[in-house]
Order: structure tokens, then sequence, then C-alpha cells
């Protein structure tokens, strides 16, 4: 196989180049993701900023939300901008809405990225999460078909602290996943 011994962003780009070549040929995929993108769109808030996908992968929400700004770990020609979750370079209170399509489940540190979504989030922004049911029928699907890393087996807990006094304690269980590095210093919307 060609992306064994390959670097994370040589295979990144790999795989998304294989992505993107089963997405121009499979118009069952543009149905089934239009669906998704039009959900996201029905419930974006309406608070005025910058919409933003995190984790675009091939930038198909263009397709229904062309005004959403693309994002990925890793560059490529369809992404707007480089984005790291943990690290996020958008001012504070800038965006109206995040969305993560099939990308919070692979995060190594939720907790810190829940807290830099609230950062970057305007009142009454919304964080969008579209995430796969890893269920009975999901997790034996998941575990044979999805080669990048989930969280199915090791235990993480975590403590994410938000204004005031509210706390939340997540924990779910992990196997190996993509931690992230920050790329650059924070800008304007």
């Amino acid at each position: 196989m060609e992306a064994i011994n390959a670097k994370p962003a040589e295979q990144h780009l790999i795989e998304i180049r294989a992505n993107r070549a089963v997405w121009a040929r499979k118009p069952s995929l543009h149905s089934i993701n239009g669906n998704f993108y039009r959900l996201i769109r029905d419930n974006l808030s309406g608070t005025s900023g910058p919409v933003v996908e995190l984790g675009s992968g091939i930038g198909a929400i263009k397709q229904v939300i062309p005004e959403c700004v693309t994002t990925d770990a890793f560059a490529n020609l369809w992404i707007d901008r480089r984005e790291n979750a943990y690290a996020l370079t958008f001012a504070d209170g800038c965006l109206s809405n995040l969305i993560l399509l099939d990308v919070f489940h692979h995060l190594k540190y939720p907790g810190t990225a829940l807290r830099e979504f609230l950062r970057v989030l305007r009142p009454g922004g919304r964080v969008i999460l579209l995430e796969p049911g890893l269920g009975m029928l999901g997790r034996p699907i998941y575990t044979l078909f999805h080669h990048e890393p989930l969280g199915l087996r090791n235990r993480l807990a975590f403590v994410t602290k938000l204004p005031g006094s509210l706390r939340i304690i997540l924990t779910q269980k992990r196997r190996g996943t993509m931690p992230l590095r920050p790329m650059r210093r924070r800008s304007s919307c």
C-alpha cells in the first residue's frame, strides 16, 4: 500500500485525494452528504458572523453553505485555511457557527477543543456536531472499516472549566487519536 510509511501530512493528502475521487464518481454520496449539509444549514444560529467547518476534508459543505469557511489540519487546494481544534486562530467571540461533521470523535482532547469553541463563538453562536452512531451496528462497521482512530477502547477522563460555576466532566473510551499542533497566532474573523 502506498501510504503505509507516509508521514501524517502525506498520508492525509493521499487519503483526501482518494476520498475526492470516490466523491466524484458516486452521486449517492452527494445525496447523502447533501442531506446532512442541509440539516446543518437549517440549524445554523441566526447570529451574524462567519460560519466555519473544522475538519472539512474534501470541502463539500460549500455546495450547500457556500459562505462556510472550510478548514483542516492539513493544507490542500480546496480548504480555505489550516486550523487546529485545540488552538483556533480566530479572535475571541467572532464566529457565529462551528460545524464538525464526523470529526469530534477523533479528537484526543475534546475538553480542550470545547473550551476553544466556546472562546471563538459569539453569544448565541452554535457548535453543530454530526457524529456517527457507535452503537451495536455502528461499532463493528467503524472498527472494521474505519482506519482512523476512534474513541472506543482506552478510558480518557477530562474536565473542562466553563465560565462561571458551570463545570462539565466528560468520560469516554478512547483508542489512539490524532493530536493537532498549534499552527499560527490568533487572527481576526
